[in-house]
């Protein structure tokens, strides 16, 4: 049996309350009334008065790696953009393979499956769920917050689980945090909705079910081979608005973490015929084909735009983006290529990796939603609350990966329209000098920097001024300040000179 610790939540309260953008009050913890509580209660009426509209968005907004990984207590604010960077090895990875674990943890399967890919057409996590554990250890722990926005203010869920992969994968420790109606006054309140340990009898899980009454809460007990969080909706029937609220917060997490997308995309799996119809954009690009042909039918001006971008970072004359069919209705893309007086059809079995990969890339960015391969959640209750929709965090590693550094640019360019769209946010990582040049002064409040077991906004490393005094940030990467502004050395002393001149 594993020993079993407590999930140490890093320093930052688990939620936070905002009753304006500008002035974040934090929650006083679990079991005491949420300031402002009357506010909430106000954002909550009009979203359940007001129907399924575009008012109210949910979107993940901290991931915590408590133990993961080569990660300790690190907390990962996830804003419009947020792009990460640091030395090979440093952990960029492993924050999306950690995305990747919550996203799989929302479904209803056996952990073996989920983790390890038994079964699975996604195949394991990296590492598999023994690869998750920090060196030393026998668990992994990480979680993430939901924050829900309305145009009236925000309310925010906690969700933390532990893992251990030995004898098998199976939960120890899971917790869910959110705003509950007390059952009397119909107060919002923050509370621990759920939290789940070892049952004291030695099988499955013992979880704690906040009925938003005095006194002790009801117990109930689950498996402890998936997540709770992809049990709820079966074990608690919905019956009164307490119960509700805790499927409301298994509903909003799961759905945020359910339209997280890391796009991986394979130049090699672009090169073959696939179907043309069923078309949504998989993770691996490997139907890149097909959307840009259905883009060409329906959204001619995003096609035409991409076709441009393809002329602009192509070192051949490109004269337009085309494809090749099979009679039996297989696509495959290619790119009419001027040469002279003539245009000959090279198909994407002889295009570029980087040209394949920039092309799915800049696709996904400027895809409708909708054409993105992305999981579907739908709830078998009746909720008082409008479910707010969902936002897409787009994540992408390295993605200037196979680009010329001439383009950084261009592909900034992309990632910020993207964003601007309503409900995509955008998780990338790179360490090209070329793109964090192109960085705007504003764009550097987004980029956060992975060090050590430590992950830390650029902004707030101890030696970032000193650091940024030598030049634009990608020549600050390269020479190696960006690590010494993360761990400075001590100040200097100047006791005895001060002593020498009288000031001491």
């Amino acid at each position: 049996m594993p020993r079993i610790r407590p999930v140490q939540h890093p320093p930052a309260p688990p939620s936070t309350f905002y009753t304006d953008s500008r002035t974040p009050s934090p929650s006083p913890g679990p079991h005491l009334e949420v300031p402002n509580s009357r506010h909430l209660s106000g954002i909550l009426l009009l979203m359940r008065k007001h129907g399924p509209d575009d008012d109210a968005a949910s979107h993940i907004s901290e991931l915590r790696l408590t133990r993961f990984k080569n990660f300790e207590n690190a907390t990962i604010p996830l804003g419009r953009t947020s792009i990460l960077t640091g030395r090979n090895s440093s952990g960029k990875s492993n924050i999306l393979d950690a995305l990747d674990v919550l996203h799989r943890l929302t479904n209803a399967e056996p952990l073996s499956d989920a983790l390890d890919g038994r079964r699975r057409e996604g195949g394991p996590v990296r590492g598999g769920a023994s690869g998750c554990v920090p060196h030393g250890g026998d668990s992994f722990a990480l979680g993430c917050t939901v924050t829900v926005t309305h145009p009236h203010g925000k309310y925010s869920y906690d969700y933390d689980v532990e893992v251990t992969p030995s004898p098998f994968p199976h939960i120890i420790q899971e917790t869910l945090r959110g705003p509950q109606r007390a059952a009397k006054s119909g107060r919002w309140n923050q509370q621990v909705l759920i939290d789940a340990q070892p049952d004291s009898g030695g099988v499955g899980l013992e979880a704690a079910v906040s009925s938003g009454r005095r006194g002790p809460n009801r117990r109930i007990h689950l498996r402890d081979d998936r997540s709770v969080l992809s049990q709820l909706p079966t074990v608690i029937p919905g019956s009164n608005r307490a119960e509700r609220d805790i499927l409301d917060a298994q509903r909003d997490i799961s759905a945020s973490l359910r339209r997280s997308f890391h796009f991986d995309p394979a130049p090699s799996l672009m090169r073959d015929w696939v179907p043309l119809r069923g078309a949504r954009l998989r993770r691996s690009g490997e139907n890149l084909a097909p959307i840009l042909k259905h883009l060409k039918d329906q959204e001619p001006g995003t096609f035409s735009r991409l076709e441009q971008l393809a002329q602009q970072i192509a070192d051949c004359d490109i004269d337009s983006l085309d494809f090749s069919s099979t009679d039996t209705g297989e696509i495959m893309l290619a790119i009419r290529e001027r040469r002279g007086q003539e245009a000959s059809l090279t198909t994407a079995r002889s295009m570029s990796d980087g040209l394949l990969r920039f092309l799915a890339i800049a696709t996904a960015l400027s895809s409708p939603v909708s054409d993105l391969d992305l999981d579907a959640l739908a709830p078998a209750y009746s909720s008082d609350v409008t479910a707010p929709s969902a936002g897409v965090l787009l994540a992408i590693e390295e993605i200037e990966n196979g680009l010329h550094p001439s383009q950084a640019g261009r592909l900034l360019h992309l990632i910020n329209e993207a964003t601007e769209r309503i409900n995509v946010n955008a998780l990338i990582t790179t360490h090209s000098p070329a793109l964090l040049d192109a960085l705007s002064g504003d764009q550097l409040h987004d980029v956060l920097v992975c060090h050590h077991d430590q992950v830390s906004r650029l902004i707030d490393l101890p030696g970032y001024a000193q650091a940024m005094s030598g030049g634009r940030l990608g020549a600050v990467v390269t020479s190696g300040a960006l690590e010494e502004a993360a761990h400075p050395g001590p100040d200097p002393d100047y006791s005895e000179f001060l002593s020498l001149i009288g000031a001491q």
